[in-house]
């Protein structure tokens, strides 16, 4: 009997020990990461079409590849390879622009969608100077990038006529398989 009794408490035991473990995984697999980086990129191929509604509005579509450096707590995507494809429908300079953006990194990926304001604030000398804000989620991903959620927010600017810099800041859960 009381070898009956001891196999039930072990029984009892090994369940809740089960149940611990499979809690504690999930909220560790479910963790919010904050993250950030900075992305330098080229314009590498462009359309510039222009509406004749209004002087100086254009539609420009742009393909940008560069390279992203992690500057937060977390080394994501540190290195990683970037293309962007861009939309922007602006009037002298200025307007609504959006597009996916694509991180590469050692086979694996993360894309998110970003919508930002443009502003022109004039020229200096060459390089005109356009800034830009705005919001990105993530879309989808690959590998351990799979089901990855979050978003945040980035400012740039163009630093040449066809390069530009963004400073990003978020965060990110990707929800392991248990």
């Amino acid at each position: 009997m009381c070898t009956h009794a001891r196999k039930w408490h072990l029984i009892l035991l090994g369940g809740v020990m089960l149940l611990v473990a499979g809690i504690s995984s999930h909220s560790a697999a479910d963790q919010t990461v904050a993250i950030g980086g900075k992305v330098t990129a080229t314009i590498v191929d462009q359309l510039t079409l222009e509406p004749v509604d209004v002087p100086g509005h254009v539609c420009v579509l742009t393909k940008d590849e560069g390279a992203n450096a992690s500057t937060g707590i977390s080394t994501f995507m540190d290195g990683a390879v970037v293309s962007n494809t861009a939309f922007a429908d602006l009037i002298n300079g200025s307007g609504e622009m959006y597009g996916y953006l694509t991180h590469t990194l050692n086979n694996e990926s993360v894309s998110i969608r970003w919508e930002a304001q443009q502003t022109m604030t004039g020229m200096t000398g060459a390089t005109p100077g356009l800034t830009f804000d705005g919001t990105f989620s993530f879309v989808s991903g690959t590998g351990r990038s799979e089901d990855i959620e979050g978003g945040g927010t980035f400012t740039g600017e163009y630093i040449s006529k066809t390069v530009w810099i963004s400073d990003w800041e978020g965060e990110y859960t990707v929800t392991m398989a248990k």
